[in-house]
């Protein structure tokens, strides 16, 4: 493969058509990944029954794996935190006006009852893995045809 793209002549419009199939397929790869934690947190929890401040677990009980992402998904900003919530938060604001970061090792979550039903559909519509190879394979083939194409399309 990397006699391949060696042999290539790039021009401008070919680089862009590379680049710009490598950065989708990263990006689509990258999805799946942050889909899929999703999907295995909201099982865990569901598993677990923490559905209310008195059912909470940590997520070391849970046994979530890659552990740093689902921190990143659970910080305060994050995009889980509409549908798991943070119980017993006693956290304040300090002088700037910020709250401090959350101690995940101690930290206890549980899915808000008025977004189960979001759960729920975001735990069932989890994207297939069998779908990636298959969208990269497609992407790939359709950045060759392109190519192909570009040197007629140019001088046409």
């Amino acid at each position: 493969m990397n006699l391949f793209l060696y042999t290539l002549p790039f021009t401008q419009p070919e680089f862009y058509v590379w680049a710009f199939c490598i950065g989708f397929n990263i990006a689509m790869v990258l999805c799946f990944i942050l889909k899929s934690l999703e999907c295995d947190l909201f099982n865990k929890l569901f598993s677990s029954n923490a559905m209310n401040k008195e059912s909470a677990t940590t997520l070391g009980s849970l046994g979530v794996r890659c552990m740093p992402l689902v921190k990143l998904m659970l910080r305060d900003n994050g995009t889980l935190r509409k549908t798991v919530l943070l119980a017993n938060d006693q956290r304040t604001k300090n002088e700037q006006g910020k709250m401090p970061k959350i101690d995940f090792s101690t930290a206890t979550f549980y899915i808000n009852e008025e977004q189960l039903e979001r759960a729920e559909s975001l735990r069932k519509g989890a994207t297939k893995w069998y779908l990636l190879p298959i969208f990269c394979a497609l992407s790939i083939g359709v950045t060759l045809f392109v190519n192909f194409m570009l040197p007629i399309l140019i001088n046409w």
